[in-house]
């Protein structure tokens, strides 16, 4: 007879996933919020697109309103223009009415997004650059509009300028 405390090991055909087990045990110790979470995150790619599911992750689940994750403010500000629509194709996938309203939450970095472009330095402002933007923004009556657009002119100027062949 052998003793209680040594039992035969089962040799597992293939390993489990940890969130495989861990959504699978929530529904039994009643954590429901988890278990959600969990099941957004897998449709979240569907729900939301490729391009927003690299830079943006579905991090907590309270009273219905999902918390993402984004790395900055650009991407704060265009999740609450996207909100809507990945809202209706989120609540397409899902079985329950789960998810009412989307926020998003700053965070330092996202594990897994992608880094920066080594080796892209943009050039320094000229005072061409600033003639050029204020040229192009001139007709613009509401001031924050016009700081805004003139920011944008003057990132994508120096952008182009850096892409733009040296010879």
């Amino acid at each position: 007879m052998s003793p209680p405390y040594r039992r035969r090991r089962r040799k597992c055909a293939k390993p489990y996933r940890l969130s495989d087990l861990v959504s699978s045990h929530t529904r039994r110790w009643k954590l429901t919020a988890l278990h959600r979470l969990e099941v957004i995150r897998r449709k979240w790619a569907q729900a939301a697109g490729e391009y927003v599911a690299q830079h943006t992750i579905p991090v907590r689940l309270v009273r219905k309103t999902l918390r993402v994750a984004v790395p900055d403010s650009s991407w704060s500000s265009e999740m609450t223009y996207l909100a809507g629509p990945i809202l209706e194709r989120l609540q397409k996938l899902l079985k329950g009415n789960w998810v009412e309203e989307i926020k998003p939450v700053l965070v330092e970095s996202i594990p897994g997004s992608p880094a920066p472009v080594p080796g892209l330095t943009l050039p320094e402002l000229t005072a061409e650059m600033h003639n050029h933007a204020d040229r192009a923004v001139k007709d613009i009556t509401d001031e924050k509009l016009r700081a805004s657009m003139r920011r944008a002119v003057l990132a994508y100027l120096r952008r182009h300028d850096a892409e733009r062949p040296t010879s």
